[in-house]
């Protein structure tokens, strides 16, 4: 599950389904991680899901066919989407997401960058947090 800031924070979100995996890039990230999911070639939502406001993510494949995803998902900028709205900023998108899909055999987790501490925090919540 990739969790975003609150709903009133400007935030942008791309999703890439590349045939094969894609290089690592890191440069310019506070997070990137890897995970592995089974999904069917049908795919994960995407969007709020609070609204309803989700969108399939096609994944290649046969819809018929579950299989494993490796899903490597990048962030930035949520420190500063997690303090105050400065609405001088209009527009301002302060958060971004690059979502990277593509089909391979399950893994363990991988940590490739861990900086922002909006992630140190979640990481390291405890049960009443």
């Amino acid at each position: 599950m990739v969790v975003v800031d609150a709903v009133e924070r400007r935030r942008q979100v791309r999703v890439q389904d590349p045939a094969a995996e894609p290089p690592l890039t890191c440069e310019g990230w506070d997070e990137v991680v890897e995970v592995s999911l089974y999904f069917p070639a049908e795919g994960p939502l995407v969007g709020e899901p609070l609204s309803d406001d989700l969108d399939e993510v096609p994944l290649l494949g046969d819809p018929e066919t579950y299989q494993w995803w490796k899903f490597r998902i990048h962030a930035r900028g949520r420190d500063a989407a997690a303090g105050d709205i400065n609405e001088d900023e209009g527009d301002t998108v302060l958060e971004q997401h690059l979502i990277q899909i593509w089909a391979a055999p399950q893994a363990a987790e991988i940590r490739h960058r861990l900086t922002d501490q909006v992630g140190r925090r979640s990481r390291t919540a405890g049960p009443d947090e």
